[in-house]
C-alpha cells in the first residue's frame, strides 16, 4: 500500500467521467493515486469502461452503477492475485470510451505529390470531416496504446490516406473530378483500415480539393538544339538523341501524353506535340 495514502487517506472513492463536451476516449486522471477496493464506479449512457493495467484490457463495464472489488473485477483480481480476503487499494489506468458517432477534422499536412500515368506529376491538397464510431474496445484500445504511444484517429486517417492515393489504379485527375467522387474512392480504401482497428467509418467529407500539375523546373537544365529530356521517376531525365527519342516512342516507352522539353521551348509539353506519333 502507498504510505502517503495510508498516512492521509488519499485514495481515489469515486470514479465516473462527467465532461461538459464529451471524447471518443477519456482517460480518469489517477495522478499516482491508488483506487480504494469497494471504489464506486459510475457509467453513463453510450459509455464503456475499461480498467487496464500495463496498457492491457482486463475489465470493462457498460452503463450502471458498481463496486470495484474482487467480484466486479475478476480479471484484474486474477492479474493481482487477489485472494476472497483482499481489501486493499490498487493501481490501475481507466478509460472511458463513447459508442457515439464523432467528427473529426483532416487534412493533407502538406502538398502530396503524385506520379500519374503520363510520368506527370500531380500536386494534391485536401482536407474535410470523416465520422467514425467504435465498434471493437479490444483492437481500438490496441491502435490506441500502439508503439506504447497514444495514437491520434487523424493519424489513422491521413497516414492512410496517402497510402491510399499512391496505390490507385486510376489518374488522380479522374477520383478528383469532384469533392464526391475523391470522398468515396477515400472511404472505399480506408473503411477495411478502420475495422481493422476497431472502428467504423461512418462517412467522408471534402470541403476543399485542388490538384494540379507540378513538372519539374527547366531551369538550369543544359540543353542543345538537338537534345531532348524526358520525365521519369518525377525529374528531368536526359539528355537524348532524337533518334533515342523516336526509338522510345516506337517501343512505348514513350506515350503521346508524357512530357517532353528541348532547347528553345518555354515549358515541358506533350511527346505529341512535337512528334507526329502515329506515323513514325
Amino acid at each position: 500500500m502507498n504510505l502517503k495514502g495510508w498516512l492521509f487517506g488519499d485514495f481515489i472513492d469515486k470514479i465516473e467521467c462527467n465532461l461538459e463536451d464529451r471524447e471518443i476516449c477519456w482517460r480518469f486522471p489517477i495522478n499516482e493515486k491508488e483506487i480504494s477496493y469497494n471504489a464506486k464506479l459510475l457509467v453513463n449512457n453510450y459509455q464503456i469502461c475499461v480498467i487496464s493495467i500495463d496498457k492491457g484490457i482486463f475489465d470493462t463495464f457498460t452503463d450502471g452503477e458498481y463496486r470495484l472489488n474482487i467480484d466486479t473485477l475478476p480479471n484484474v483480481a486474477k492479474a493481482l492475485n487477489w485472494q476472497e480476503d483482499h481489501d486493499e487499494p490498487f493501481i490501475a489506468d481507466i478509460y472511458f470510451l463513447d459508442s457515439n458517432s464523432f467528427s473529426f477534422k483532416w487534412a493533407t499536412t502538406e502538398p502530396i505529390l503524385l506520379h500519374d500515368k503520363d510520368n506527370s506529376i500531380a500536386q494534391v491538397i485536401a482536407s474535410g470531416k470523416f465520422t467514425t464510431r467504435i465498434s471493437s474496445v479490444s483492437l481500438f484500445l490496441s491502435y490506441i496504446f500502439k508503439d506504447n504511444k497514444i495514437q491520434s484517429i487523424n493519424r489513422l486517417f491521413e497516414d492512410n490516406l496517402i497510402n491510399a492515393l499512391a496505390n490507385r489504379s486510376n489518374s488522380i485527375y479522374t477520383l478528383a473530378s469532384s469533392e464526391i467522387e475523391f470522398a468515396y474512392f477515400l472511404k472505399s480504401r480506408l473503411v477495411n483500415i478502420f475495422i481493422e482497428n476497431g472502428l467504423i467509418l461512418e462517412d467522408i467529407a471534402v470541403d476543399k480539393l485542388d490538384v494540379e500539375q507540378k513538372l519539374p523546373s527547366i531551369v538550369g537544365i543544359a540543353s542543345e538544339n538537338n537534345h531532348y529530356y524526358i520525365i521519369k521517376n518525377s525529374k528531368a531525365n536526359g539528355p537524348y538523341s532524337k533518334d533515342k527519342i523516336v526509338e522510345m516512342i516506337k517501343n512505348n516507352k514513350l506515350i503521346p501524353a508524357s512530357y517532353i522539353w528541348k532547347h528553345g521551348l518555354e515549358s515541358w509539353v506533350r511527346v505529341k506535340d512535337l512528334f507526329d506519333v502515329e506515323n513514325l
